[in-house]
């Protein structure tokens, strides 16, 4: 496959700070281009106050600075939040961690509240095989079925290819079919979920997609969309809230706050150490790298 050439940017300044991103090619096409836009950002709001440094030379100062004209450019919080987190990686990678603070108030961005505003609400098919019948692309019904089973992101439940996926008693998803370019594993625990992995196997075939052939990934994604409009389905990725409730009950063994059960404040020392543990565990298997989005899909 031939190799993708990044845009030229005008700035030599931009340049170096970019070539960053391209010498640790640790992440999907989509991050690496998302962490260009952030430092390209980030050399502008600093060239805007008539500083230059190389990246060796970077300072808390700078980040501070950057974030100051950020803010008064009008940006808004998650966009900051999410350039400070590519200067955190380029910081790291650069062996200057201390450089960004730890944690975003320290910028005077406070974290929002745990609970969602208007939180997604778990989705259960009241009828599985009801109502995955009214789906009538085979493709698209695998697909569904995956993201009811496994708690699948859309894009996961069309690229996967299933007979790779299938370890046993696990579901091994590859970095080119996730988001942010995670591998992880999900374990197989039950008929529902067999019997979910079997049919997108038989669909698509020995060491194919979820995408028929001739059609592109983009092309079979407009697909998806109008198979589920047409069955009278909306906001699939509330399966994978209800994946989440449905594992938390199976690691702590009581209902997620969410679904009506105990909230941390209620819980004792032992069980608060479980709900952490759980909470990790559901984190790693939706293709999380932190424990505090489980608030949203199990409430808190």
């Amino acid at each position: 496959m031939p190799t993708r050439r990044r845009p030229q940017e005008s700035s030599p300044q931009a340049r170096t700070w970019i070539s960053y991103v391209y010498r640790h090619p640790d992440r999907s096409y989509a991050t690496r281009k998302e962490r260009e836009k952030h430092l390209r950002a980030f050399v502008r709001a600093l060239a805007a106050n008539r500083m230059t440094p190389q990246p060796r030379n970077l300072k808390p100062k700078h980040v501070h600075t950057a974030v100051r004209h950020w803010k008064a450019a009008g940006a808004s919080r998650d966009t900051v939040k999410n350039r400070l987190s590519t200067i955190r990686w380029l910081a790291a990678t650069l062996g200057k961690p201390n450089v960004v603070e730890r944690t975003n108030a320290a910028y005077d961005l406070p974290e929002p509240d745990r609970q969602p505003r208007n939180p997604a609400e778990p989705l259960y098919f009241a009828d599985r095989e009801d109502t995955l019948s009214r789906i009538r692309d085979p493709y698209v019904r695998a697909s569904v079925g995956l993201q009811e089973a496994f708690g699948l992101r859309r894009k996961e439940a069309i690229m996967i290819r299933p007979h790779e996926a299938d370890r046993g008693d696990t579901l091994t998803l590859q970095r080119t079919w996730t988001k942010g370019g995670r591998p992880r594993q999900i374990p197989i625990l039950n008929d529902r979920q067999r019997a979910a992995l079997d049919d997108a196997k038989a669909v698509a075939g020995p060491g194919r997609a979820l995408i028929p052939d001739g059609k592109t990934y983009a092309a079979q994604r407009r697909t998806y969309h109008h198979q589920i409009d047409n069955a009278g389905l909306s906001h699939l990725h509330g399966l994978r809230h209800a994946y989440a409730c449905r594992r938390y009950q199976d690691l702590t063994g009581r209902p997620a706050p969410r679904e009506g059960g105990p909230a941390g404040t209620d819980l004792t020392p032992a069980e608060r150490r479980q709900d952490r543990h759980a909470r990790l565990q559901i984190a790693q298997e939706l293709g999380h790298g932190r424990i505090r989005i489980t608030y949203g899909y199990c409430g808190q």
